[in-house]
């Protein structure tokens, strides 16, 4: 359940990312979305949905307080890890996402 966790929390972090004004290059991760003016929310909506979950999925495997821990220090991993690579958001989010996503989706049945 620890990739799980790991794997949502990246991908709802990289979905709030990629709706932040300030994220240069998100083009090519906000094609898929609808245009208009509910892109960014759509996506914003996106990553707390995932981020939500993936409390849920800590909190249904620890003890509250290791829950709250390791949520946050994912959340804070993932967020920095996004900023550090953010010259090369067209192409790592992208796929970065796309294996978070594959991780936390395989992890379930493993």
């Amino acid at each position: 359940m620890i990739a799980v966790t790991l794997g949502l929390t990246y991908l709802g972090a990289a979905l709030c990312y990629a709706a932040s004004p300030k994220a240069e290059g998100t083009a090519s991760v906000q094609a898929w979305m609808p245009t208009g003016r509910f892109r960014a929310g759509g996506l914003r909506s996106g990553g707390i949905l995932f981020l939500g979950v993936a409390l849920g999925s800590a909190l249904a495997e620890w003890p509250v307080g290791e829950a709250f821990l390791m949520w946050t220090v994912t959340g804070m991993v993932a967020f920095s890890l996004l900023i550090i690579a953010s010259p090369l958001v067209d192409r790592f989010v992208p796929a970065s996402g796309a294996l978070a996503l594959t991780i936390a989706v395989l992890a379930l049945w493993l």
